[in-house]
């Protein structure tokens, strides 16, 4: 699956949200890829930025 700048974007503006305890902006984050119908490349980058800690 390809996944998007803009996707890869906003799974790391998500991360950095969480990081600073700011679930607000997470969950603006999540609303934004459920909206614009990408909410499954969105996922996906998630899951690969958490492979890429490990």
């Amino acid at each position: 699956m390809r996944i998007s700048e803009k996707d890869w974007q906003r799974a790391v503006a998500a991360v950095h949200a969480v990081k600073r305890g700011d679930l607000k902006a997470y969950n603006g984050q999540v609303n934004a890829s459920i909206r614009d119908g990408g909410w499954l490349r969105f996922t996906y980058a998630l899951a690969e930025l958490g492979e890429a800690k490990e």
